[in-house]
């Protein structure tokens, strides 16, 4: 049934593209998302195992969805809900799991125990004073000695509820005070972590295609639309077209559109002979860590300033026309 449904978003992507007077395409494809592979390398703020099972793509209506793969490295460092139990879809995140507990930080095992790799911005743990390199000791009383331990003590722990922190930094241990939240989903994570802030460097991308600098202080002064993509991801086959187009658009105008991709870079360079905007592969995943572009296609519109200004996950026929009128805002705002 998966293999029919891909290989139907295939078909209508091709006729959508070569097409284009067919509208039900629209309708029948409103909202798809793909599922992301986790960086072949894992990040710092990951733990050492990794479990690897089959991705799937989704296609539905009325939400964007999302599939992604169980690897516990991304988990720990992307998840922010302190566990390595597979992610799920934005749209699950808020009918299926609405009471989940949630603490916002990313974590890595280490020989001492559970180290604080990371704490989301305005989440529980960032209002409870953790800081990365804090080493997690007890949850409510509670021994922790593995992210895995962190995330189903935390998910047992309903949105409302106090909780103490025992954490050993600088040689001393401290007792700190927080409360429990739902979970946000995905795309609520990203715009909590990113709208209004500066975007995170993008330095370390390895270029694929096209002479654009990856590198924010050459890049200020143009607004710019990162999409996280992959070779394999059906919907990010049928944004393409929308973005070459944008590209073709906007380019006068200073916009660059980047792609990112983790597949390897002889994969990336075959993949993306279609697009008509630079791509660059992100093969160790430091970027799209940072990003937390783990649910494909994403993207991510930044100002002329270099700040975050929104965000898009899945293929959102809904949204996409106000993405569009955001970007052509942005290009033609005087500064």
């Amino acid at each position: 049934m998966t293999l029919l449904r891909s290989n139907f978003v295939l078909l209508l992507a091709w006729l959508w593209r070569t097409h284009r007077s067919i509208v039900p395409f629209a309708a029948l494809l409103t909202f798809v998302s793909c599922a992301h592979t986790a960086p072949r390398a894992a990040s710092p703020e990951s733990s050492s195992a990794t479990t690897n099972t089959a991705t799937t793509n989704t296609a539905t209506t009325n939400t964007a969805t999302t599939s992604e793969r169980d690897t516990a490295s991304e988990n720990s460092a992307l998840r922010a809900t302190g566990s390595n139990h597979p992610q799920t879809s934005p749209a699950a995140a808020t009918s299926a799991e609405p009471t989940v507990g949630w603490i916002g930080i990313s974590m890595k095992q280490s020989d001492a125990g559970v180290i604080v790799a990371g704490v989301f911005r305005n989440g529980p743990a960032a209002h409870a004073g953790l800081m990365s390199g804090d080493r997690l000791l007890r949850i409510n009383g509670e021994t922790v000695t593995s992210p895995a331990e962190v995330g189903a003590l935390v998910q047992t722990l309903t949105p409302g509820t106090r909780v103490t922190f025992d954490v050993r930094r600088n040689d001393a241990t401290r007792l700190l005070y927080g409360t429990i939240e739902a979970k946000p989903d995905h795309e609520a994570l990203m715009r909590r972590e990113l709208v209004g802030q500066v975007a995170p460097p993008i330095s370390e991308l390895r270029t694929v295609r096209g002479a654009v600098v990856p590198a924010w202080n050459q890049l200020k002064g143009h607004v710019v639309l990162l999409e996280f993509w992959a070779s394999w991801c059906v919907a990010c086959r049928a944004l393409a077209p929308t973005l070459n187009d944008w590209h073709e658009e906007f380019s006068p105008l200073g916009v660059h559109i980047l792609g990112i991709s983790t597949d390897p870079f002889e994969e990336a360079t075959l993949a993306s002979k279609d697009l008509a905007f630079p791509t660059y592969s992100d093969e160790d995943g430091q970027v799209t860590m940072r990003y937390h572009g783990t649910a494909l296609p994403t993207l991510v519109l930044v100002d002329k300033q270099g700040v975050v200004v929104d965000v898009m996950i899945g293929l959102n026929f809904e949204q996409l026309p106000k993405l569009k009128e955001r970007v052509a805002s942005l290009a033609t705002a005087t500064p």
